[in-house]
């Protein structure tokens, strides 16, 4: 019997398993692996790109990934996300992946948070800014363009998708969480 996302980790809601379901499979795609002895290895490489650092910041959350500390720049499986990598359907390997989003203009609302907009933790928002992330900047299987319509972010559309309001606003939270996470880190260095 394959396990399912909701099997390794507890507690986890039908949509949350798909979304992080989801984003393991872009991950495993999409980030180079560096071998190890001539072995697929389990590093992921993130080539120091947002989209990459959100993914692996968001799964080791879930415990699939650890960090690969001081940087960001890799990432490692861990063995329960070895497991259920390869629990995952293989169907779109192979398959030229053609699904991407076009860059969105955020919409700053001061008032939203995810736990309002789209009734979910931080935990999940994460996972859910991570495949934002991967959509943009790389071109995905029309899963995760799926996955994210059942959020209410996004309109399919053909080959490609659109940004609904929701998805703006989803954004512009992920930006000003952004700029606040930034302007704490440089003020810890400027203190004497």
């Amino acid at each position: 019997m394959i396990p399912r996302a909701d099997v390794m980790i507890p507690n986890l809601s039908e949509r949350e398993r798909r979304l992080l379901e989801t984003l393991v499979h872009e991950v495993d795609r999409l980030l180079d692996r560096p071998f190890e002895n001539g072995q697929e290895g389990s590093l992921i490489e993130t080539s120091a790109m947002h989209a990459g650092e959100s993914a692996i910041l968001a799964l080791e959350e879930y415990g699939v990934v650890n960090l690969c500390l001081p940087t960001l720049r890799f990432g490692e499986w861990t063995d329960a996300g070895q497991r259920l990598r390869k629990a995952l359907p293989k169907e779109s390997v192979g398959v030229r992946a053609q699904h991407n989003l076009p860059l969105l203009t955020e919409l700053d609302d001061p008032e939203y948070t995810p736990a309002t907009g789209l009734g979910i933790g931080n935990r999940e928002a994460l996972l859910l800014e991570a495949l934002c992330a991967m959509t943009r900047q790389y071109y995905v299987v029309e899963h995760a363009i799926t996955v994210l319509a059942e959020y209410g972010l996004v309109e399919p559309t053909g080959c490609s998708g659109q940004w609904t309001e929701a998805g703006r606003k989803f954004e512009g939270w992920c930006a000003r969480c952004a700029r606040e996470e930034s302007a704490r880190a440089l003020s810890a260095i400027s203190k004497p």
